[in-house]
């Protein structure tokens, strides 16, 4: 394992059923310039929201979440504005499950963010690009 992370911008995060929220903060809490994060999740098993109770670096602009294979509904979008991951986040790429609610969800509590891109369930997930509206 790389003893010095202070220098690492981005990170991709493949997430497997033996999640361990600690070992995961242990590692976040050694990347303070973090930037960009990416994670990625089998479909096969469901997103640990708990994840998202992890104190994450403050400097993390860029979010990608599109490759979680979840699609967030209402209060998964909630208990996302209100971690810490999403307090200085500047571009969002998700999944979603309901055009309207969520997105003002996300636009009322994410006050830095700049560049919203979503994926509704009604679309095709092979290709993602910006939804219409």
């Amino acid at each position: 394992m790389v003893s010095n992370l202070h220098q690492v911008s981005s990170l991709s995060l493949h997430l497997s059923t033996d999640f361990s929220q600690s070992k995961l903060q242990a590692f976040l809490d050694r990347m303070p310039h973090l930037r960009t994060l990416t994670i990625h999740q089998d479909a096969s098993f469901p997103l640990p929201m708990s994840l998202f109770n992890c104190t994450f670096p403050s400097s993390i602009h860029y979010l990608h979440l599109q490759n979680c294979k979840h699609y967030f509904n209402e209060e998964d979008c909630t208990i996302l504005t209100h971690s810490s991951l999403t307090s200085q986040c500047k571009q969002l790429n998700i999944l979603v499950k309901n055009r309207q609610s969520i997105i003002i969800i996300l636009v009322n509590n994410m006050t830095d963010l700049c560049a919203l891109r979503a994926r509704f369930t009604d679309e095709n997930i092979n290709e993602f690009e910006p939804s219409r509206m």
